[in-house]
């Protein structure tokens, strides 16, 4: 679940480094919500929109460091992305 929760740009080097530390945080989660805490997965989707919100802005950040190629389509383009995503 936790892979499939959020996606990462490959140059972020996130993905796996997320995968594998997510998977405590949803395996607990699941666990409570059959447990009967059914406010589990609401708080663990939360928390992943929290680093969702601190990804964005790393990444923006990512983004906005080339200067020598900026006006590259490579870079421009992941630079209009990041602001469509509201972390620019």
């Amino acid at each position: 679940m936790g892979d499939s929760v959020l996606a990462f740009d490959p140059l972020s080097s996130q993905g796996l480094f997320h995968a594998l530390a997510s998977t405590e945080r949803t395996a607990t989660a699941i666990a409570r919500e059959f447990e009967g805490y059914l406010s589990a997965g609401q708080h663990y989707f939360l928390e992943m929109r929290h680093v969702q919100a601190r990804y964005y802005k790393h990444l923006a950040a990512t983004y906005a460091r080339p200067v020598r190629y900026c006006d590259r389509p490579f870079w421009a383009q992941r630079r209009d992305q990041v602001d469509w995503m509201g972390a620019g």
